[in-house]
């Protein structure tokens, strides 16, 4: 196996592990009802934000249309539209044949809240899903592991 496919195989075992927690602890949720509901209400082209955000067709399947349109509900709150390379698409097998042709291919647009308990909730534009990170977590919350291993 070569060191590409261990270090891809060890993130999606502590992906899963993280995963597994988040939604245990209710730090992993889908979008919720009143966002859902506002976004039915804010039109954009002729469709509702909803359906656009939702329906990777309709919405050119890209984080960077999805995040400015889902900001669009979260109006009374402090948020943050993040642009950022991430390194689970760096480490994909899939995606990494891109990086030839496009220098790119990694970056990832996502919004953040963070709420009055001091959890930041980051909204993922392209899974749909709402992931809470606390405040006083701890390093190996995190799923960057291109440090520990030298991925770039």
């Amino acid at each position: 196996m070569s060191m590409n496919k261990l270090i891809w195989s060890i993130y999606k075992k502590k992906q899963k592990l993280l995963m597994l927690y988040g939604a245990a602890n209710g730090l992993i949720k889908f979008y919720d009802k009143e966002l859902m509901d506002k976004l039915r209400h804010i039109y954009y082209g002729g469709l509702p934000a909803s359906i656009l955000l939702l329906h990777e067709g309709l919405c050119n399947g890209k984080c960077y249309d999805r995040a400015p349109l889902l900001t669009l509900a979260l109006d009374e709150y402090d948020y943050k539209v993040v642009y950022a390379n991430i390194d689970s698409i760096k480490l994909n097998p899939i995606y990494s044949k891109l990086k030839i042709d496009n220098p790119s291919y990694a970056e990832h647009c996502f919004v953040e809240v963070t709420d009055n308990q001091g959890i930041t909730w980051v909204f993922d534009t392209s899974s749909g899903l709402m992931m809470g990170i606390p405040n006083n977590s701890s390093p190996c919350f995190s799923l960057d592991i291109s440090r520990t291993y030298g991925i770039s």
